[in-house]
This record gives structure tokens, sequence and C-alpha cells, in this order.
């Protein structure tokens, strides 16, 4: 399952750039 979450958090910055 993959997950498209957004965040300004600096941790989650991290996973969007990986997803998009």
């Amino acid at each position: 399952m993959v997950t498209f979450h957004y965040s300004t958090s600096t941790a989650d910055v991290s996973k969007n750039k990986h997803y998009s």
C-alpha cells in the first residue's frame, strides 16, 4: 500500500519527495 500524504513536517518532506 502506497500512502500519498503531503505534510510540511521535516521528516515527512523526505517521504513526500519519495512519492512525488
